[in-house]
């Protein structure tokens, strides 16, 4: 009886150590390019988190934040799709590590209170919490999310579509004496860290353009997206409640101003997203400002942007015009206040 136990124990431990080996070998020799541009990409913050004094935190919406054009020593952290569980994880790992940080700015969308990328399994969404874990390893495990987080450690080195070739052709190099320079992402990442989410040139689209975007293409998925993850968890709404208190107790704990803010949106995106959602989280929002003494500042139909399709790169993301010209007329002020 004690030998097949011992045999069955000595297999999976033989396992786990070739499996743990042949993940160390892909992330040393030839890592996923989103896996190790977030390495990068954080590598650099930390490199001069004495100097920081903002953060841009969030969802893609928060591309409407430059911190150049305000002369602000600031970075960006935020992810594409990001939820507010993970923005809560990414900040408990950073905010002890950036002891000058003075203010983050917090995008908050129509649908944050209603998003939960661990109750989502829908094929087509291309962000998925499993992809987190695999492009963010060391923030760790998101509550009991245990088969994401298993599936991003798996595909972030053992699981992969390419068969190994580019590791065999790195291993290649490194037996000839040649080793491998770190990839360039400049047309990926900016010096600061901000993503770019839209392809192209930035070229300004049509207001028939953005409108098409917003009616066939973004508002749908949204909607889908949304009625996936509630029906895969009914009580998701309460929990987001709960851990954007959780944000502002943790942002309070470290001393650090918060700044929660919608950025504008073309019109046909705020006018045509589900009124039901908008309306809670204004609510919540403004529960937030009475109770907790949270700020917030709504610019999603702000007159000043939303009638100049040029500040849009698609009708819920700011071009880099329009969020260079955002940041000077609306957050900045908002900085020299506080």
């Amino acid at each position: 009886m004690l030998r097949p136990l011992l045999g069955s124990l000595l297999f999976v431990v033989i396992g786990v150590a070739i499996g743990v080996g042949l993940d160390a070998a892909r992330q040393e020799l030839s890592p996923r390019p989103e896996v190790e541009m977030e390495q990068v990409r954080r590598d650099r913050l930390l490199r001069y988190a004495g100097h920081m004094r903002a953060l841009s935190v969030g969802n893609s919406h928060s591309l409407a934040v430059d911190f150049k054009a305000m002369d602000v020593p600031g970075y960006h952290v935020w992810a594409r799709g990001q939820d507010l569980f993970e923005a809560e994880a990414q900040l408990h790992d950073l905010l002890p590590r950036l002891p000058n940080l003075e203010v983050v700015l917090f995008a908050v969308s129509y649908g944050s209170f209603r998003r939960d990328n661990g109750a989502c399994d829908d094929e087509e969404r291309g962000m998925v919490r499993s992809e987190w874990y695999a492009s963010q390893p060391h923030l760790g495990l998101i509550g009991d999310d245990v088969e994401n987080w298993f599936q991003g450690a798996m595909t972030r080195g053992l699981v992969v579509t390419d068969h190994w070739e580019p590791v065999l052709h790195a291993l290649r190099k490194r037996l000839d004496g040649v080793e491998r320079k770190p990839r360039l992402y400049r047309d990926l990442m900016t010096d600061d860290g901000q993503l770019v989410v839209a392809p192209g040139d930035f070229t300004p689209r049509s207001p028939e353009e953005l409108d098409v975007d917003a009616r066939d293409l973004v508002l749908p998925r949204h909607e889908r997206l949304q009625e996936n993850m509630l029906e895969n968890s009914p009580d998701l709404e309460e929990r987001a409640v709960a851990c954007f208190e959780r944000l502002v107790a943790l942002l309070a704990e470290h001393e650090v101003r918060a700044i929660f803010y919608t950025p504008p949106y073309w019109p046909a995106y705020a006018d045509g997203f589900d009124a039901d959602t908008r309306r809670a989280m204004e609510a919540h929002m403004a529960r937030f400002e009475r109770e907790l003494g949270v700020e917030y500042h709504d610019f999603g139909r702000d007159p000043v942007f939303v009638s100049d399709p040029a500040n849009f790169v698609n009708s819920d993301h700011m071009s880099p015009v329009g969020a260079r010209r955002f940041s000077r007329k609306r957050l900045l002020p908002l900085l020299r206040d506080g």
